[in-house]
């Protein structure tokens, strides 16, 4: 048989039980006094307006992604694409926020010092340089492919999808590279 006796204590609330208002010892064995004041009344209930002010923000932005997600299936039944367009963007906006708002508060707290500060902001550049160079190489491959489409069948729109994708890759291969470098100069 399953014992919930120490579930059951560990969800009691033990403050009901002792004595409000009266005289308590402390650690260091000095009577403290346990009256409260006007001011530590008004801070505390602050103090739970604003965590749970931000719980309902956050459900509230839940609330707003669940509306577009059906908003997105019906605007997709009466292929409407105006309602799709509000659904994307409210899915879109209402996910990005709830992220940052779980994330931003994780970052700051982690940040000790300047030099993580320093750490992180030098490996979010290298990782966003790392990824332009591999998109890049991507848009070089996909510009060869256009150019053998070229070959094979002299269509014009291919040799100009060529060269686009060629020029903006070769763009972003050297903005990944001298793109830190000059405005570490600067």
């Amino acid at each position: 048989m399953l014992n919930f006796y120490p579930i059951l204590l560990s969800k009691m609330n033990t403050d009901t039980f002792l004595p409000q208002g009266e005289d308590t010892i402390t650690d260091d064995g000095q009577i403290k006094s346990s009256t409260f004041s006007f001011t530590d009344d008004i801070a505390d209930k602050l103090t739970f307006l604003g965590s749970s002010g931000f719980d309902w923000f956050l459900k509230s932005i839940n609330i707003l992604f669940i509306v577009g997600v059906i908003v997105m299936i019906m605007s997709m039944i009466f292929k409407n694409v105006q309602w799709q367009k509000y659904a994307q963007t409210t899915m879109l906006w209402s996910f990005i926020s709830l992220m940052l708002l779980r994330g931003i508060p994780i970052i700051i707290l982690s940040f000790k010092t300047k030099a993580d500060v320093d750490a992180a902001f030098t490996a979010a550049l290298s990782t966003i340089s790392e990824v332009a160079i591999f998109t890049s190489l991507i848009g070089i491959s996909i510009s060869l492919l256009f150019k053998f489409g070229h070959t094979l069948i002299k269509h014009p729109e291919y040799y100009k999808w060529y060269k686009n994708s060629r020029n903006i890759s070769i763009i972003m291969i050297l903005f990944a590279f001298f793109g830190p470098i000059i405005f570490a100069l600067l």
